[in-house]
C-alpha cells in the first residue's frame, strides 16, 4: 500500500488472483480484457494490439491442448472467465 499504483493496475492484478480455472487461459483472457479496456478508455484504436492479443490466446490455448494439460471445457471457460471478469472488474474503473 505504500507504493502509488494505479486503482486499475490493483484492480487487474486482484482479478488475475481470483481466476484459477486454467491459468494460462484466463490469464491472456484477462490480458485481452485489459488492452480492450484500455483503447475503450482512453479512446484510441488499439486494434493490432488486439488482434496480437487473440492469436497469443489461441497459441496458449492451443499449447495446452496438445500438451494434454488442460480439456477444451477448461482452456474455453478459463478465457471466457478471464476476460469477463477481468473487463467486468476493469470497466467499474
Amino acid at each position: 500500500m505504500r507504493f502509488h499504483i494505479p486503482l486499475l493496475i490493483k484492480s487487474f492484478i486482484f482479478t488475475a488472483a481470483l481466476l484459477s480455472i486454467s491459468i494460462h487461459s484466463a490469464g491472456i483472457g484477462a490480458l485481452l480484457a485489459l488492452v480492450i479496456i484500455l483503447s475503450v478508455k482512453m479512446h484510441t484504436p488499439l486494434t493490432w494490439f488486439i488482434i496480437g492479443v487473440i492469436l497469443s490466446a489461441g497459441l496458449v490455448m492451443t499449447s495446452r491442448l496438445w500438451l494434454n494439460s488442460h480439456k477444451p471445457g477448461e482452456v474455453w471457460s478459463g478465457i471466457i472467465l478471464g476476460t469477463l471478469v477481468t473487463g467486468v472488474i476493469l470497466s467499474l474503473f
